[in-house]
């Protein structure tokens, strides 16, 4: 027989399924695993748990959820009664133990969602990081707000990182019943999520898994950019920066241990725009771009400095435009590359950067008419 046990990763991961209060382990006669629904489930799991152990290897070097290895002991088939029940972690537990619901017959979908097992992954980050833990935060704290927005956050990353792309939901692909869902950018399909800090949804519901809406949001939008006006009627405008760098950021943020367990938004706000500034300087576009997410979603003013573009090669097609002075360091347009810059008062190209022969390169200063957001992952 053939058991879901693998060696290869840490000290190992290991998924079994409880039958009357007991954890068996789950058994297959050929390692085919695709004879049940059941089976489905179970082997779909053990495989999402390898997906998130290499993610987390290849993009941050972390080995497991403590950095030193520490095993997943995964338990299916754990019984639930309400409408979305919700799978969980054991974060001082070891080896790290996640839990998953037994998916209710019409509401799921047979499989446990690499997106699902990343989330409860990064609980046991979290907790490690940030001390958080269900005995040390509160469902109404902002920390614990923080704590299930940045484990929505590496579930869907994850989710990218093994299947080439992102529907901006978590949990979609276990639920038939989208009312179940987490989105991370409108329209809020639960009715309840906050997006925005303090909005009417946040002031209605304190439970920290609807005002995560907030961190996942601003996620959102740092990653592919966004227009708009927020609740308090401020325009707001934000560049994507992708999805690499914008991970970067949070993970960084957690990893140097400057969440714990009493955080809340602001906090986050500026610990998140000092890492940026660590990793890309401390005039540069990501920290422009942090701070102007963070200002969609009514948490700070939006950025008024000059913005560096630092190393910054083009060969498509793109658009520069703010309303703030505008330096490129070392910008690189190869002969495909077609680039516009539009300020409204001053651009600076310092002498490191090259627009190459055959290549386009504009620059006007100008009223910038309209926001240059972006659109990309």
């Amino acid at each position: 027989k053939y058991k879901l046990i693998d060696e290869s990763r840490g000290k190992g991961i290991t998924t079994r399924k409880k039958r009357k209060g007991l954890n068996q382990y789950v058994n297959d006669k050929d390692n085919n695993w695709d004879d049940n629904y059941t089976k489905q489930i179970h082997a779909s799991t053990q495989w999402a748990a390898g997906a998130v152990w290499d993610f987390y290897v290849t993009r941050f070097g972390r080995n497991g959820p403590d950095g030193e290895g520490m095993g997943l002991d995964i338990i299916t088939d754990q019984e639930a009664n309400e409408n979305c029940p919700m799978n969980s972690c054991a974060p001082a537990s070891n080896p790290l133990q996640l839990n998953f619901v037994n998916p209710i017959s019409g509401k799921c979908n047979p499989r446990i969602s690499v997106n699902t097992v990343g989330h409860e992954f990064t609980h046991g980050v979290g907790y490690k990081e940030a001390n958080w833990h269900p005995t040390t935060v509160s469902p109404s704290d902002e920390s614990y707000a923080l704590m299930e927005g940045i484990c929505d956050i590496f579930g869907e990353v994850v989710e990218f990182d093994a299947q080439g792309w992102i529907d901006w939901k978590y949990d979609d692909q276990s639920w038939i019943d989208k009312n179940c869902e987490r989105v991370f950018a409108p329209p809020i399909l639960d009715g309840k999520s906050a997006l925005e800090y303090r909005d009417v949804n946040w002031n209605n519901n304190s439970e920290g898994h609807y005002r995560s809406g907030v961190l996942r949001y601003w996620f959102y939008l740092l990653t592919i950019g966004g227009t708009g006006i927020n609740h308090l009627g401020n325009n707001f405008c934000v560049e994507g920066i992708r999805i690499l760098k914008a991970s970067q950021i949070i993970y960084k943020t957690l990893n140097d241990n400057y969440f714990n367990s009493s955080s809340n938004f602001v906090d986050a706000k500026n610990a998140t725009i000092q890492v940026a500034k660590y990793l890309y300087g401390p005039s540069s576009n990501e920290v422009a771009q942090v701070t102007n997410a963070w200002y969609a979603v009514g948490v700070g003013p939006a950025f008024s400095g000059i913005i560096e573009y630092n190393n910054l090669t083009v060969s498509g097609t793109q658009t520069i435009s703010h309303n703030n002075e505008v330096v490129l360091n070392n910008l690189q347009v190869t002969p495909t590359g077609n680039l516009t810059v539009t300020s409204n008062t001053k651009i600076v190209m310092k002498p490191n950067s090259k627009a190459s022969s055959g290549s386009y390169f504009h620059a006007y200063i100008a009223p910038v008419p309209a926001c240059n957001s972006g659109n990309r992952t």
